[in-house]
């Protein structure tokens, strides 16, 4: 990672440098699971709404066919 390598260029002791990269990694990491999580949440609610839109299809499929029924009689 990037800025993880350029650590190295700052005047720094090695156990600075070290907490400092253990500590950055950690954030990222954390970043990592909150997107992870955010994104899954978002599938959940594009599933949610993809059932109720199929929902909704199926109920105007019904009346479509329904009124159609009723026009030939």
């Amino acid at each position: 990672m990037k800025s993880l390598a350029e650590l190295d260029q700052l005047n720094l002791d090695p156990a600075t440098k070290s907490q400092l990269a253990a500590m950055i990694q950690s954030l990222l990491d954390q970043a990592k699971r909150d997107v992870d999580a955010q994104l899954q949440a978002k599938d959940v609610e594009l599933q949610n709404a993809q059932a109720e839109l199929q929902a909704k299809t199926d109920e105007i499929k019904r009346k479509d066919f329904k009124i159609e029924a009723l026009t030939f009689e």
